[in-house]
């Protein structure tokens, strides 16, 4: 079996799977801490599915960031204690790229549908995922999503393709001045390695520092018009406090979409153990992107 636990957003779940088939997920009780909450509902979960055996875990996927600090922890430090206890590997997932997998399907389904309507070849659409921050600050990321690769992930260790889905990463976790991001969702970004690489490999010289990335061209006919409006798509819990906006020219996803949960946690996490990122429990380590508000005040106060 495989456990998957998410308590980065507001709403945290656990669920089990068997490999990156989902037995069973359940959201942590409202108004209820993930600290209070975690531990029963995962020892609840295994008694009822796991055929009353605790030890038939196998694997644990967790997010570790970004996201809520104290959420981060319950559920890092649970994932450790157990990863410990049962002597197994864990697994780190990134908050925003369980967003953005959770919505990459219908948005390339949707903008596929779009442009066999126009008549004309789809490109690859492009996923913004975005979490509040808090203080004024978003945390975002960013990938594009090849057309002819939905049901494919990554490579592993044997050479074969990994079920899932193939998301190519343009843009990785950073946090963002909120109406910045709200004025360029996308060009606000700055971009990953794997997108300056193809810089090098083209020849031209990148920057010191990453680049951000380069918005979306206008449309040159009433068709690339339709087209390009379906192009980037926006999902996430942050867009409940900081919305894009009307003038942009993206696409938000349907809120039920918006927040992570354990069963895509635990996906992601079996393609990530395939390719040899998995973990022991002392490895595992969070990334929280931004230092918590005590942690800058004191890096403030030393540079001074």
């Amino acid at each position: 079996l495989h456990l998957a636990i998410e308590c980065s957003a507001q709403a945290g779940s656990v669920a089990i799977l068997q490999q990156q088939t989902v037995i069973v997920e359940r959201l942590l009780p409202p108004n209820v801490g993930s600290v209070v909450s975690l531990a029963p509902t995962i020892a609840e979960l295994l008694s009822q599915y796991g055929a009353g055996s605790l030890a038939k875990v196998e694997l644990i996927s967790v997010t570790h960031g970004p996201g809520s600090f104290t959420g981060l922890r319950a559920g890092l430090a649970t994932a450790k204690m157990l990863g410990l206890a049962w002597q197994i590997p864990l697994v780190a997932v990134d908050t925003l790229q369980v967003i953005a997998a959770r919505s990459a399907e219908n948005v390339l389904k949707n903008y596929r549908e779009t442009a066999e309507e126009l008549g004309t070849e789809a490109e690859q659409p492009i996923l913004v995922a975005v979490l509040n921050a808090f203080r004024k600050q978003v945390f975002a990321a960013a990938w594009r999503i090849p057309a002819g690769r939905t049901q494919v992930g990554p490579t592993a260790n044997d050479g074969s393709e990994t079920p899932g889905l193939a998301l190519m990463p343009l843009a990785t976790a950073q946090v963002l001045d909120a109406r910045l991001w709200q004025a360029q969702p996308l060009s606000s970004l700055k971009a990953c390695p794997q997108v300056l690489s193809s810089h090098e490999s083209s020849g031209t010289s990148p920057s010191p520092t990453p680049p951000p990335l380069s918005p979306i061209p206008c449309a040159t006919s009433l068709q690339e018009s339709s087209l390009a409006s379906q192009r980037i798509w926006i999902a996430g819990p942050g867009l409940r406090a900081y919305t894009p906006r009307v003038d942009c020219g993206v696409n938000l996803i349907d809120e039920s979409q918006w927040d992570p949960v354990a069963s895509w946690v635990g996906r992601l996490g079996w393609q990530n153990y395939l390719v040899g990122q998995a973990v022991s429990a002392a490895e595992l380590s969070p990334n929280y992107v931004r230092g918590s508000a005590a942690e800058e005040a004191r890096t403030a106060a030393s540079a001074t």
